[in-house]
Parts: structure tokens; C-alpha cells; sequence
């Protein structure tokens, strides 16, 4: 049985981290998202949605 040094175990090790990555990758089973800014009209919305929700009481806020 041979000994391997510790660079050959390494370049192993990553290898086999970039093969599951790319196989994920093509299943599906890993996803990547994009962000896009908000317009400031979805902020304010947004904005005046949870301050809406903070003044109504916790009954009104389970109906909404």
C-alpha cells in the first residue's frame, strides 16, 4: 500500500467537490438565484404594507 502526500489528497478532495457540484448543478439540485433591485414604489409599498400590519392588532394580522 502506497503512501500519497498530502497535495495528491487534497487535489482528490477537490476534484471530487467540483465533480458534485457540476452533477447538482445539471440535476437541478442546486439553484442560484438572481436579486434585482426594487423600484423605490415596491419599497414604499412594502413599507407601508408592514407598518400597516404593525398598527393592526395580532387578530387582524392573522386575517391578512
Amino acid at each position: 500500500m502506497k503512501n500519497t502526500n498530502t497535495g495528491q489528497a487534497v487535489a482528490y478532495i477537490g476534484a471530487g467537490a467540483l465533480l458534485t457540484l457540476i452533477v447538482l448543478f445539471l440535476m437541478g439540485r442546486l439553484r442560484t438565484e438572481r436579486y434585482e433591485e426594487a423600484t423605490e414604489q415596491e419599497l414604499l409599498d412594502f413599507l407601508n404594507k408592514m407598518e400597516s400590519m404593525a398598527a393592526a392588532g395580532p387578530a387582524e394580522r392573522q386575517m391578512m
